[in-house]
């Protein structure tokens, strides 16, 4: 079986090494690097097709969304997860409508944010506790819609 692959968008070189560390200690996880920022991302997704794409929210929500889309059309096979301090539900919401296939906060042990991964590149769909409630107060039409995207 091939290894996961993931891209990360991010432009901090701490964390960038930080991740670096955690894949290496992962056979089933392969960490193709990081780019500073959405823009520069997009070639090469394209190019690479990664299962995963990491991202945060700093360009913005709205970029965010878009770039979600924009990504769905360059690599179908790619499935983004937002790796956020916080998030509103509104925001976890239209993230999900774009397209995002997981919402992760970033003080997450590493444990939970590698079952995350894999959660999400097995094609799960992953929301931390607090995120779960969103779902439970949307009708069953919102629900299908939300998660059919």
């Amino acid at each position: 079986m091939a290894a996961i692959s993931v891209l990360a968008c991010e432009s901090q070189p701490v964390v960038v090494e930080g991740l670096r560390d955690v894949f290496r200690g992962c056979a089933d996880l392969k960490f193709l690097g990081a780019v500073p920022d959405l823009a520069r991302a997009k070639p090469w997704i394209s190019r690479l097709q990664p299962r995963l794409v990491l991202t945060d929210v700093a360009a913005g929500i709205n970029e965010v969304l878009q770039f979600a889309s924009d990504v769905r059309r360059a690599s179908p096979g790619s499935r983004i997860l937002l790796w956020v301090p916080e998030l509103s539900e509104k925001d976890a919401l239209r993230a999900l409508q774009a397209g995002v296939r997981g919402v992760i906060r970033r003080k997450l042990p590493v444990p939970a944010f590698l079952a995350c991964l894999r959660s999400v590149a097995a094609g799960e769909i992953w929301l931390e506790n607090s995120f779960v409630n969103l779902l439970s107060n949307l009708s069953p039409v919102e629900k299908e819609m939300a998660l059919r995207a």
